[in-house]
């Protein structure tokens, strides 16, 4: 593969999943601040519940999706105009 393929492809694709890991770990870092005690994120831990575990899970995975969404097209743009060209759409 050459060097425009890896910063057309790999790059955006490993600062999505750096995007996602930094929004999950600064939205666990805000809960630990403002309730001062660990995310619920084992329904079966003292003092948590199914509904907080199944809420603090949905919050996550929504932080992460948009963090890595917003990572990637930042990424991916700015490779586009340093390397030229335009990026295909990927399907799922």
């Amino acid at each position: 593969m050459s060097d425009d393929g890896f910063l057309k492809h790999q790059l955006p694709t490993m600062a999505g999943m750096a995007g996602a890991i930094a929004v999950r770990s600064a939205i666990s870092k805000a809960y630990q601040a403002k309730r001062g005690t660990e995310p619920p994120v084992d329904p079966g831990a003292e003092g948590a519940t199914w509904r907080q575990a199944i809420l603090w899970t949905a919050v996550l995975a929504a932080g992460a999706g948009v963090g890595r969404l917003l990572a990637r097209y930042a990424v991916g743009e700015t490779v586009d105009k340093r390397v030229g060209g335009t990026r295909e759409l990927a399907k799922a």
